[in-house]
């Protein structure tokens, strides 16, 4: 392929393998946005044909998501602590109460 002097090289080999290429960067920059175009309309179509399903849906994000999630419970935790106390050890401890380590360093400190 030969040097062009700028543009995009996926552009660049498009107009390479469909048209001969001109050297002009303007032509190229015209020929990518048409296909982007093509898509960002086929997306507000589909946008426009799904949004009553959206709008019946009901809101899977309506509640702020909670500091640490809602896996572990307060049992957990104390246990964490008290096996942390004993052993000292994050990886065991981690297994023990089966929990992730990062779950354990969370909670020990």
């Amino acid at each position: 392929m030969q040097d062009v002097g700028g543009g995009d090289s996926e552009t660049i080999a498009i107009m390479h393998a469909r048209a001969k290429w001109t050297g002009n960067d303007e032509q190229a920059d015209r020929y990518y946005r048409r296909s982007l175009d093509r898509v960002y309309a086929a997306n507000d179509r589909v946008a426009v044909y799904l949004a009553p399903m959206f709008a019946a849906a009901p809101d899977a994000f309506s509640e702020a998501r909670k500091r640490g999630g809602g896996n572990i419970t307060a049992v957990q935790i104390e246990r964490i602590r008290k096996v942390y106390a004993t052993c000292g050890n994050v990886s065991h401890v981690a297994k023990e109460v089966g929990v992730s380590r990062q779950t354990v360093y969370r909670h020990i400190d």
